[in-house]
């Protein structure tokens, strides 16, 4: 997970911006409500989950999550599975355009992070004029970066975490940046979809009833 984020004083609920809930194919991104609380505690309390980021405490507290709820500054979205509405993890964005997130490890593997990156994007460039967007990995997250060069981001570099920057103070991290204009350009290259055909699945996926489009 980048490390830039969530930091449960500097980030907000999304439920003002104008395009959430959000849908993927498998997730919804949303506001945070108070009833995250206990999922917050146990998937960001994962010592694996909170090592890759530079402000999730550790142990996490309920006290915690109930102060990341109500933080003030930036925004933090809820990134829930679609069909068992559960949360999987939060993406975050500083007031400054650095993107953060996790995904609870229960989850890992299964794509959800780069799901939600993208669809995000769509709501940070949307509801914000920031020019462009940067997160940071720590040097032996592979994955992570991989994640942001799906979504986009190119590596520009790498750079030692401040005094201020928590877990990662002192350490090396690679820095990604996504300009606004890139991805808008890619936004508007990606292919128009046109429904042709309508199925009925039942939760294993089994198609029950099919219908072309007349």
């Amino acid at each position: 997970m980048p490390i830039t984020g969530p930091n449960p004083g500097c980030y907000a609920q999304a439920g003002s911006w104008k395009d959430l809930p959000s849908d993927t194919p498998r997730l919804r991104l949303r506001k945070l409500e108070s009833r995250d609380a206990p999922a917050l505690v146990t998937l960001a309390g994962e010592w694996e989950v909170a090592r890759q980021t530079a402000f999730v405490p550790h142990p996490y507290t309920h006290e915690h999550a109930q102060d990341f709820l109500a933080a003030g500054k930036g925004v933090a979205i809820g990134i829930e599975r679609r069909a068992e509405r559960d949360l999987a993890g939060v993406i975050s964005m500083s007031l400054d355009g650095d993107i953060g997130y996790w995904i609870g490890k229960p989850f890992w593997g299964r794509g959800f992070a780069t799901e939600a990156l993208r669809q995000s994007l769509r709501s940070f460039f949307g509801n914000t004029e920031i020019a462009e967007m940067t997160a940071s990995v720590f040097a032996d997250n592979g994955l992570s970066a991989r994640v942001l060069e799906k979504a986009g981001f190119t590596c520009v570099g790498e750079a030692v975490g401040g005094a201020d920057k928590g877990r990662c103070a002192g350490q090396k991290t690679i820095v990604y940046r996504l300009a606004r204009d890139e991805w808008q350009a890619a936004e508007d290259a990606r292919p128009t979809l046109f429904v042709v055909a309508a199925a009925l699945v039942d939760v294993d996926g089994r198609v029950l009833m099919a219908q072309r489009a007349a």
